[in-house]
């Protein structure tokens, strides 16, 4: 699922064909228009909420990427936490 986010991201910015591990949202681009356009598609075609407040940070492309698809995998396992704790 990480490659498919980052070629979201690539695609929202325009950046076919260039795979920087190193460049920032902002450095490619990025500006708060697209952020938003970001989060709308990464809900609407992944099923993922992700706040917008992610594209502000100086995070680079890869690493984005990554904490998009922990963000949705950490939820699950901390509802997990919760219910074992819960349970006891």
């Amino acid at each position: 699922m990480e490659r498919d986010v980052r070629a979201l991201i690539a695609e929202a910015l325009g950046l076919e064909g260039t795979d920087d591990p190193e460049m920032t949202y902002f450095a490619a681009g990025g500006d708060s228009l697209t952020a938003v356009h970001l989060v709308g598609c990464l809900r609407d075609d992944f099923g993922l909420d992700v706040p917008i407040t992610l594209f502000l940070e100086q995070l680079t492309l890869h690493e984005m990427a990554r904490r998009i698809v922990a963000a949705q995998d950490g939820d699950d396992s901390l509802d997990a936490l919760l219910s074992e704790f819960e349970a006891e």
